[in-house]
């Protein structure tokens, strides 16, 4: 059966779709159907069954799509990248390295006046850091509420060999809401870095 509205339709039974039941959204009476919900398989299914997306919203605001050829984006997805704005600088032992100079920041959890990326939800976050010494056998750690993320004593650090090379990491990260990220000098190691090579960024996974 059909309910009839002044712009869209529903239909409830879907056996020539090869499913269980289907709701179908038309544009108007008798219009092109840009959406479908039904059950296939003891499966529910959502699509559009047109060469058009799909999106998601909450608040009246876009919050994923899915375009025509499955591509999945998430506009509003945690994400940021920063990079240093200054030449030779020098850190006290233990130190955060105040990297501010942002590059872009997607739902605005990264501070350039404090270098931290606030965890809006809880979840499991990726970040990517790295830094110029000046100085060998110094180590860098990504840092918790302010505090080495170094599990293992291995894991979360990374350390230079050489005067002037580079050092950089990746590190999965379980935060609750509200925890705040930053990198620096491990605790016991000071020096000096160039920050116009240095870099922070990261993104929510899920």
């Amino acid at each position: 059966p059909d309910l009839v509205g002044s712009t869209t339709s529903l239909t409830i039974g879907g056996s020539s779709f090869g499913g269980d039941g289907m709701l179908s959204l038309q544009s108007g009476w008798g219009g092109a159907t840009y959406g479908r919900l039904f059950a296939s398989g003891g499966k529910l299914k959502i699509g559009n069954p047109q060469s058009n997306d799909v999106e998601l919203y909450t608040a009246n605001l876009t919050r994923m799509k899915i375009d025509a050829s499955g591509r999945v984006t998430t506009p509003n997805h945690p994400a940021f990248f920063a990079v240093g704005n200054a030449g030779q600088t020098s850190y006290s032992a233990g130190a955060q390295v105040l990297i501010v100079n942002e590059q872009w920041d997607r739902n605005n959890n990264f501070s350039t006046s404090t270098g931290r990326f606030t965890a809006p939800v809880t979840g499991a976050y990726l970040f990517t850091y790295g830094f110029y010494s000046y100085e060998s056998a110094k180590q860098f750690a990504i840092k918790i509420n302010n505090a080495d993320y170094a599990p293992s004593d291995t894991s979360g650090l990374i350390d230079v060999k050489n005067t002037g090379d580079m050092c950089n990491g990746t590190m999965l990260l379980y935060l609750t809401a509200n925890d705040y990220v930053t990198v620096g000098y491990r605790s016991g190691n000071s020096g000096s870095v160039y920050l116009n090579h240095c870099w922070f960024g990261g993104y929510l996974i899920g």
